[in-house]
């Protein structure tokens, strides 16, 4: 149902409707990924600015949705991921996002468990790589050598770092995937392979988003974690504005009007 109230949001969506009709009508085209600049904070600023005046909204959507995806992992993940992801479009479009909308993620359930699953047996690849780091780490530390125990320091940090980078990298995977199913109703092996590509494309750029939520993080907690509390809603917006930049077509560019010299 379309709201009468007044778009104040200051994103206009984005052009898609000939790709997007392709897509629902059974076509096997797909939504290509493309470089966007993701930039380093400006996710989250942009973030602050879709939100507007929903903000509120959209942290209680979050919040309860993950209590519900904590449930049973991943398994309901993939639907709260979509919920959300329809509540983003939702709000996009100037419409009001509600609880009602979110859990219409469900319609698509099947479609969603497919990418979730997928990136969290990613996850499990990692581990053991983590885990190989930090005891060779702890036994070249026990050898009680200055330079080994240098070395074993770094296996450590880097088996830590392996394992944080990619779960967070998993993270945006499933996400994108289940965004793609709730923007471009993709199947769910569809959905993968295209979030996978945009990740791969723009590795770099969500690397650096990456790290600027790792800093805003931890700046919240040593502010006893009521930071961390309210920018629930503005980490998962900055996904959404990462997901729009990498996924959807630019905006066609107005024509500049010029004057001829009389």
């Amino acid at each position: 149902m379309t709201s009468n109230a007044p778009n104040l949001n200051p994103y206009r969506p984005m052009p898609q409707a000939r790709l997007v009709d392709n897509v629902r009508q059974g076509s096997p085209r797909s939504p290509a990924p493309r470089f966007a600049r993701l930039g380093f904070f400006d996710p989250y600023l942009e973030a602050k600015q879709f939100l507007g005046s929903d903000y509120w909204v959209f942290w209680g959507l979050v919040f309860v949705g993950m209590l519900i995806a904590g449930l049973i992992p991943l398994i309901l993940l993939g639907p709260m991921y979509c919920g959300l992801g329809l509540c983003f479009l939702a709000r996009e479009r100037g419409q009001q996002p509600s609880f009602e909308l979110m859990f219409k993620g469900f319609d698509y359930f099947l479609n969603t468990l497919i990418p979730v699953l997928l990136y969290g047996l990613s996850i499990l690849l990692v581990i053991p790589f983590c885990v190989g780091g930090v005891f060779l780490g702890l036994f070249l530390i026990g050898s009680g050598q200055e330079v080994l125990i240098v070395l074993g320091v770094c296996s450590i940090l880097a088996g830590v770092s392996i394992l944080v980078l990619g779960s967070n990298f998993a993270i945006y995977g499933a996400l994108f995937a289940c965004f793609l199913v709730a923007d471009y109703k993709l199947e769910g092996m569809d959905a993968f392979n295209v979030s996978l590509a945009g990740i791969t494309k723009n590795i770099f750029g969500l690397f650096g988003t990456m790290i600027a939520s790792v800093i805003l993080t931890l700046c919240g907690m040593l502010l006893c974690y009521i930071p961390v509390l309210l920018m629930i809603p503005l980490v998962f917006c900055s996904n959404f504005i990462c997901y729009r930049k990498i996924f959807r077509p630019r905006p066609a560019k107005q024509p500049v009007k010029t004057e001829l010299p009389t």
